[in-house]
């Protein structure tokens, strides 16, 4: 599973790189015009499931405490990793600035952020659409979102990886 989360960390980095964006929608790396990306992503994504489903099955125990080490080491594999197929980090960053701003995230949308920023080319073929995310993500992010760019990323990312651990020591015992 590691193995296949660190290849897509990289491969994450790469697109960047490569691209010169962070945007997954802008040419000459878009996720959506690349069938080879699309399938090394597939593979990779396939490989991993098949491999937490092999270790589930075998799991002859409940799960404990010491799992938590594996789970935190998967997740800070991923935690650098760099938009790969979806924007919806600066998606959720969009959404934290129109809550910021008093405006409803789930009636507006990126595109009615009333002042010109480096958010919206990021968004990608979203900035008509309203909030998909729960309330508690749009809290975070309208938290995170104060702060400049790209610390505002950081923060959310951060925030997400507190989430995970949270959640992966509730199922714990």
């Amino acid at each position: 599973i590691g193995l296949c989360l660190l290849a897509l960390t990289a491969l994450s980095w790469g697109r960047c790189a490569w691209s010169g964006t962070l945007s997954v929608d802008q040419p000459p790396w878009s996720f959506g015009s690349l069938p080879w990306l699309r399938g090394l992503v597939s593979i990779l994504f396939c490989l991993a499931g098949w491999a937490h489903w092999k270790a589930v099955t075998e799991l002859k125990q409940e799960l404990a405490w010491p799992h938590l080490g594996i789970a935190l080491g998967l997740l800070l594999i991923v935690a650098p990793a760099l938009p790969l197929t979806s924007n919806d980090l600066f998606l959720n960053l969009a959404y934290g600035k129109l809550a910021g701003l008093g405006m409803n995230p789930y009636l507006s949308v990126p595109a009615d952020l009333p002042f010109d920023t480096a958010l919206l080319p990021l968004v990608g073929y979203w900035k008509s659409q309203p909030s998909v995310f729960g309330p508690l993500v749009t809290l975070v992010a309208a938290q995170c979102a104060r702060l400049p760019t790209p610390i505002d990323a950081l923060a959310f990312k951060l925030s997400m990886l507190a989430v995970g651990l949270g959640l992966i020591g509730l199922v714990c015992k």
